[in-house]
């Protein structure tokens, strides 16, 4: 009975290490929305693989064609998901279960030390043991403890993404770890080496610090690169922003100055009885007063501000500049990141509709809450459909790597705040769909009523 419910423990977690991968891989780089044949197939893997690595276990601690069988098996189920990037979800998948089988190695490490003689009966072969249970449990409660921390910080995701070449050099290093770490494990249960578990782990645990620092540090240097370029354009846009809100002071004190001559002109067409006139110069005068106030589109200041900038400067480049919004006084981010998420996206479809020489340019803005989300749609006119590499898009102007970095720091802050981005191009369209949830609509329900 007591091995009857070991033996279950042990496919309980080896069912869960195999539904972790598949959380890792939805986390990175899978697709979210997925059919009902994708679903199933997850299912039937988590379940069936699962279920035949833990009565593999059973048989021994360790099993390098099992190890391979589920690299195998995940990437299948994974590649039916989703056809692009394969080579980073292959990388990825790799790279899981290296890490568990070196950390289960480190534990098994340890065992040895306090287990002696009885390592071999009670977890090295053919053995179900509470010691063997407790390896497994642990090492899969370290990765969700990893995993939980890393979550929270979604901007390492694709920072990683970015070191996508070095992942297989990783793989490298860590296969061969695995054979030679596996190799002393044989030798100690097959009595041609002493059991000193103790200076095996340690030896092995140093390696596996010093790789996890070595990829924090390049991950690091990478993220302070891409935060110093968010900064220099933050600095730009701030910039750039209390000019025109300077500009929009200084219209408001000329156009202040100039009312009593408007009066004065005003009661002069009235004593004259000049009705037309009256009508004319006041639909004179509006088109200057709206110029100096800016439109409320959406209640949020510095919103409104970069929309009437943007879509005073596309007007006077001869493009169609349409906004359809609600008042939303609250956004769901800081003011100076309102300033990189709007400028970047007009500025991109500004200079879009630019490259159009013969054809109608146009950019077209919905704004839209809906209980507790915020959709964002901007479409605009283009001239090419642009290039996608990796689910990226490529710029055409010379030195295309220096450029691109508006769309990441847009990415990066709708990622920050758990919202989802998806880019659409067909017919001489370009379209960004932006959603954000879990918004406080509060004030927004109030300005609606």
């Amino acid at each position: 009975m007591e091995k009857q419910i070991l033996l279950g423990v042990q496919i309980v977690v080896s069912m869960f290490e195999v539904w972790l991968c598949y959380c890792l891989l939805f986390e990175i780089t899978l697709k979210k929305k997925l059919i009902v044949k994708q679903k199933l197939a997850i299912f039937l893997s988590t379940f069936v693989l699962g279920g035949l690595l833990g009565i593999n276990r059973e048989i021994g601690f360790f099993s390098i064609l099992m190890f391979l069988f589920c690299i195998l098996n995940t990437c299948i189920v994974a590649f039916f998901i989703q056809k692009e990037e394969k080579n980073v979800i292959a990388a990825i998948i790799i790279l899981y279960y290296l890490v568990i089988a070196l950390v289960d190695f480190y534990f098994e490490f340890i065992s040895v030390s306090f287990l002696k003689e009885k390592f071999v009966s009670e977890i090295y072969c053919r053995s179900l043991s509470i010691w063997k249970c407790m390896i497994y449990i642990l090492t899969r409660a370290i990765l969700v403890c990893c995993m939980f921390f890393l979550r929270k910080r979604k901007n390492l995701w694709s920072a990683i993404l970015e070191f996508r070449h070095f992942l297989w050099l990783y793989i490298v290093f860590g296969v061969s770890l695995l054979l030679q770490y596996q190799q002393i494990l044989d030798d100690i249960a097959l009595g041609r080496q002493q059991m000193d578990g103790i200076r095996n782990a340690t030896s092995l645990m140093i390696l596996i610090v010093a790789i996890c620092l070595f990829v924090m540090v390049l991950l690091k240097n990478k993220m302070i690169e891409e935060e110093n370029e968010f900064l220099i354009l933050q600095d730009k846009l701030m910039i750039q922003k209390y000019q025109e809100i300077e500009q929009e002071r200084e219209n408001n004190r000329r156009v202040l100055h100039d009312i009593k001559n408007h009066f004065f002109v005003l009661k002069t067409y009235e004593k004259e009885k000049n009705y037309e006139g009256i009508h004319n110069y006041l639909e004179e005068i509006e088109a200057e007063f709206n110029q100096a106030s800016g439109q409320i589109w959406t209640g949020n200041r510095i919103v409104d501000l970069i929309l009437n900038q943007k879509k005073a400067q596309a007007e006077q480049l001869h493009i169609i500049f349409e906004i359809q919004a609600v008042p939303i006084p609250m956004w769901p981010m800081k003011e100076s990141e309102l300033c990189s998420f709007w400028g970047n996206l007009l500025d991109n479809a500004i200079e879009a509709c630019c490259v159009i020489e013969n054809g109608r340019r146009w950019i077209s803005i919905a704004i839209e809450p809906q209980k507790s989300m915020l959709f964002i749609r901007i479409n605009n006119s283009m001239k090419e459909t642009p290039i996608i590499k990796k689910r990226k898009f490529i710029s055409r102007k010379p030195q295309s790597e220096k450029h691109g970095y508006g769309l990441k720091n847009v990415e990066r802050i709708v990622h920050r705040y758990d919202g989802e981005i998806s880019y659409t191009a067909e017919q001489n369209t370009f379209e960004i769909r932006i959603t954000f949830f879990e918004v406080d609509m509060g004030l927004i329900n109030c300005f609606n009523k």
